[in-house]
């Protein structure tokens, strides 16, 4: 057999099987419709998705508050603060005043 009559069948296979995947696409398409599915719309963004936050404490050490900061992943800036803190609770660091903690930007 020779190579440009093999290609050619592999083309044709190709074809057709491209052919096949569009009459699927044309398939779910019309079944979407009627059901009532929307396809995904790409500019709209995942808003469950958790973003990092900075969250800023006071600490007293050594007769002075020192700034320092941990980082929490959250849905909004009042979840970080709640996190933030149960944070600091779990990690043992003493003396930090939790009515001070701020988000950093």
């Amino acid at each position: 057999m020779k190579t440009s009559h093999l290609r050619n069948i592999i083309k044709e296979e190709i074809s057709k099987a491209l052919s096949e995947n569009a009459e699927m696409d044309k398939m779910n398409q019309t079944l979407n419709n009627k059901v009532g599915v929307k396809s995904a719309n790409p500019s709209v963004k995942n808003t469950m998705k958790k973003k990092e936050f900075k969250v800023e404490f006071q600490q007293y050490i050594n007769d002075d508050y020192d700034f320092d900061f941990i980082t929490v992943k959250a849905e909004d800036e009042a979840d970080a603060l709640i996190k933030a803190k149960e944070q600091l609770k779990q990690s043992g660091k003493r003396n930090v005043r939790y009515d001070k903690l701020k988000v950093i930007k």
